[in-house]
């Protein structure tokens, strides 16, 4: 959905100016575990995914090769 009359924008003045701050990866207590984009940035893709293995129980294994 793109905001494109600016309402959300506005009614949340809160947020960060930094779109990369706009994505973030939640747990199952609503707890942020990895803040940014990983579809723009690397680093978050492999912390994204490593944080989703550890989450779902299989990344113990990878966790020594990382």
């Amino acid at each position: 959905m793109n905001d494109t009359t600016g309402v959300f924008h506005r009614t949340t003045p809160q947020l960060p100016s930094n779109p990369m701050l706009h994505t973030f990866l939640l747990d199952e207590n609503n707890e942020v575990l990895v803040v940014g984009n990983p579809l723009d940035n690397e680093k978050i893709d492999r912390m994204f995914w490593r944080t989703m293995k550890e989450k779902l129980g299989t990344g113990q294994k990878e966790k020594a090769n990382d």
